[in-house]
């Protein structure tokens, strides 16, 4: 390769505040290689999708950490209900599948949309097929 990928696309859930550990451990049950139940993308106050609009500002996603300020990190694309494709700045080299396997962020790290849902991450299912 010529160099490091940084900027892979991601999967994301938005997610209620409360419901953010029982999600994310549904999440964590889902074969990486299958695609997103789709009762996972129901539910929660309002949607993601209702949040993001044709304004640019709309589609930022936040990354914060502990006594950090909030930096852009990526871009959502293709929102239905709570479930989107974000462009991701990876913080390392994502040139092959099994980069996939690790996280694309510092442990700790929090995402959020612009209008301040939580949202977790998903590698894409794609990144670990078999074939």
């Amino acid at each position: 390769h010529r160099g490091a990928v940084r900027r892979r696309i991601f999967n994301v859930l938005a997610v209620d505040e409360a419901q953010v550990d029982d999600t994310a451990a549904a999440l964590g049950a889902v074969d990486a290689a299958a695609p997103l139940p789709a009762a996972l993308g129901e539910g929660g106050d309002g949607t993601l999708a209702m949040e993001v609009t044709g304004e640019k500002e709309s589609r930022v996603v936040l990354a914060s950490r502990p006594e950090q300020e909030s930096k852009q990190v990526g871009t959502l694309y293709s929102v239905s209900k709570n479930v989107g494709l974000c462009l991701l700045r990876c913080e390392g080299s994502f040139n092959d599948a099994e980069s996939f396997a690790q996280a694309p962020l510092s442990e700790g790290t929090m995402l959020a949309s612009a209008a301040g849902r939580r949202l977790l991450l998903r590698a894409p299912p794609y990144a670990f097929a078999q074939g």
